[in-house]
């Protein structure tokens, strides 16, 4: 038997006795939410960033990290903050119709320079993960017993005499990381300047199609491959390379090789270069290979070798930090002699092959000289070396005087990464697409474009910059006019 009378009405939210005290806890929590949340979508496209009062920790280029460490709702927030560019002034279809038609063939005087269609070689792009040139910091940090990157040390000593190859120093846009920010900037010859952020994560993902290297190679009959030692996950790769037009993308789960350096925990540069080598051979067409190494990456702890041949010496530098930078000597050596056998194979390889090379920044190890006081030593711990390399002569192109960071013998001039592209059409002697040749404008113009470069200035925004700016924004947040 149930008494009606008994039952107890409900509890409603909108009692209007309980109404003012809920509204006024929707509101602190509202306000909450917005205030915590801003930190997280307000942030500046830096590779890390930590909000202590919430305990989080965002790393740009492994969103799952991101959400494993931090729950659904901080990952999202974090990732819509930058799925949209701020528009640069004077952005319409018509002005970016106005530049194109401006690097248009048919009104340009012809030349004698060959089409990439026309080549008869492979080409193949080398990012070597945190290869750095340790002789330029020896005023401030002595390695010995011996010369530590003998294959790079001969390619410098004979640059000038050489025809096959030439040498030159990269301003990276980060240190001691930003690597597909590299990656993005040498593929696409678009830079991350006024972009702030990680395209391969957070831009590119969203539009269509993406210029680059790669696009180029396929329309000109290449087959086009990347590899990467690595979680293909990582920074987005599995989505973003395909936008870039790669037609095949192998990571760690699909090599053949996968050999380590005693017990270091990254597959070696050999291997990836047997890899390379594999397709290079296995394909009967020309091929382009982009092939983003893994070896010498961050995490320098003295497990990673059975002995340590190198002893390091520097003021002011902490017991720790020198041992990482004697394991990361070691592992260079190693890195410098997988480069050195893949040069002498590809030497007497009976293909046509040339090599776009270069570290993509410093092993961020270097804190003294990045924390100078002296810009000249700061802008040390972010030059790394790159060549041009070729089975074959090479244009002879002089840059005249060229920037160099404590280096004496380079030819090629220092640039960011965004424009090593161009100076390997230049030593090929190839026409460009027009994107490249807005490029190429500004890399005689404005060498080095990268923000640790001018810190809180900046280049004189000439014509040819804003319209590069113009072009980036089209292609990667705007509505790829360009490509119509």
């Amino acid at each position: 038997y149930f008494d009606v009378k008994d039952r107890v009405a409900p509890k409603r939210f909108w009692n209007k006795n309980l109404r003012i005290y809920r509204l006024v806890i929707a509101i602190v929590g509202l306000v909450g939410f917005v205030s915590c949340s801003s930190f997280v979508i307000n942030h500046n496209g830096e590779r890390y960033q930590e909000i202590p009062f919430l305990n989080t920790k965002f790393t740009a280029w492994n969103q799952m990290l991101n959400y494993e460490q931090n729950g659904f709702i901080m990952g999202f927030l974090y990732n819509i903050s930058k799925l949209e560019l701020k528009k640069p002034g004077g952005y319409s279809e018509q002005k970016i119709s106005e530049i194109k038609e401006s690097y248009n063939p048919e009104e340009e005087e012809k030349t004698n320079k060959k089409t990439l269609e026309e080549a008869d070689y492979n080409i193949v792009i080398v990012l070597d993960e945190s290869f750095y040139d340790l002789s330029i910091l020896s005023d401030y940090i002595k390695i010995s017993p011996q010369e530590v990157t003998p294959t790079l040390r001969k390619l410098i000593k004979n640059d000038k005499k050489s025809k096959n190859y030439a040498v030159g120093q990269m301003y990276s846009v980060d240190y001691g990381g930003g690597t597909a920010n590299v990656e993005f900037e040498v593929d696409t010859t678009m830079t991350n300047y006024w972009v702030s952020t990680v395209p391969y994560v957070d831009l590119i993902p969203h539009v269509n199609t993406v210029p680059s290297i790669a696009h180029i190679a396929k329309e000109a009959g290449y087959q086009t491959l990347a590899i990467h030692p690595f979680n293909g996950g990582m920074y987005k790769r599995n989505t973003a390379l395909a936008k870039e037009g790669f037609d095949r993308f192998i990571d760690e789960s699909e090599m053949e090789f996968k050999e380590k350096d005693e017990n270091r925990e990254y597959i070696n540069d050999r291997s990836a270069f047997k890899e390379t080598m594999k397709y290079l051979r296995e394909n009967e067409d020309k091929t382009l290979i982009s092939v983003v190494t893994m070896q010498n990456h961050a995490g320098y702890g003295k497990d990673g070798f059975k002995k340590i041949k190198y002893s390091v010496s520097a003021e002011g530098v902490s017991d720790d930090d020198k041992s990482a930078i004697a394991v990361y000597a070691q592992s260079l050596n190693y890195a410098d002699k997988h480069l050195g056998d893949f040069l002498n194979e590809l030497e007497n390889f009976d293909e046509k092959t040339v090599v776009l090379w270069f570290g993509d920044h410093s092993p961020g190890i270097f804190d003294k000289i990045n924390n100078s006081k002296d810009k000249k030593i700061r802008d040390l711990s972010y030059v790394t070396p790159y060549f041009v390399w070729a089975n074959f002569d090479l244009k002879d192109v002089d840059y005249g005087n060229i920037t160099r960071f404590k280096q004496k013998n380079t030819t090629l001039p220092t640039t960011s990464p965004n424009c090593l592209l161009n100076t390997m059409f230049d030593l090929l002697d190839l026409d460009r697409p027009d994107y490249m040749k807005l490029s190429s404008d500004v890399c005689k113009e404005v060498p080095i474009l990268a923000q640790p470069y001018y810190e809180n200035e900046g280049p004189f925004k000439s014509t040819t910059l804003s319209n590069y700016e113009l072009f980036t924004y089209d292609i990667l947040g705007g509505k790829q006019y360009w490509l119509k």
